[in-house]
């Protein structure tokens, strides 16, 4: 998996108006790594929402939260968390019902997990046209 090198701020625009050689040739060597568990959690909320073990609909966006650490040069992803995708058109209020489960849920992880944060979050979705 590739992931694209961050800006760099202190690169100075050459005459050509592009950045130094220098800035350009800099690479840097970035990983991301998925625990076991993250992938078993994502696989079982997928499995149970398309078999009808769930209280979504089989036809639900599968969506939740990936927790871990990162640095500036590795995500580790340890677990993950499955959250309910959002109506279109809610009203304000059911928005802010949604938003208020989605920062308990993490708060609930981070009480349990202080050292993990929110690093991402994932979306399954089955093409069932092929």
């Amino acid at each position: 998996m590739e992931i694209d090198a961050p800006s760099t701020s202190n690169s100075s625009p050459s005459k050509s108006g592009g950045t130094s050689d220098a800035a350009a040739t800099a690479a840097v060597d970035k990983s991301i790594k998925i625990h076991p568990l993250a992938i078993i959690g994502i696989s079982d909320h997928h499995t149970r929402v398309i078999t009808g073990g769930s209280a979504l609909p089989p036809s639900a966006p599968v969506v939740g939260l990936l927790f871990g650490n990162q640095d500036a040069h590795s995500i580790s992803i340890v677990d993950a968390e499955e959250m309910e995708y959002p109506e279109k058109g809610l009203a304000t209020s059911e928005d802010s019902s949604h938003r208020q489960n989605i920062l308990r849920k993490i708060d609930l992880h981070q009480k349990v997990f202080p050292r993990h944060a929110v690093v991402g979050w994932y979306r399954v979705h089955t093409d069932n046209s092929s």
